[in-house]
């Protein structure tokens, strides 16, 4: 017969510096996906979608695209604002 809800209480030791150089390397590996700032602002590219379905499509593969880049937007904003 099987318990449900119970939870190991043997995890597995790790360190904190092995914990610290993970969180690094996601950290730089995430920030490595920006993209050119020239590349997003490129007033050549700007053009109205004709239908409501291609505006969704662009701005869901915009997004995907320059997500790095709107974070640090944001988080630059965000910044501003608590001065």
């Amino acid at each position: 017969m099987t318990k449900y809800g119970i939870i190991p209480t043997e995890a597995h030791p790790s360190s904190d510096s092995q914990i610290i150089s993970n969180i690094k390397g996601r950290i730089s590996s995430t920030l490595a996906t920006t993209r050119s700032w020239k590349e997003m602002i490129q007033p050549q590219s700007l053009c109205l979608p004709t239908t409501f379905i291609e505006y969704g499509r662009r701005i869901k593969m915009n997004a995907g695209y320059f997500r790095m880049n709107y974070v640090i937007i944001i988080l630059f904003l965000l910044f501003l604002s608590l001065l």
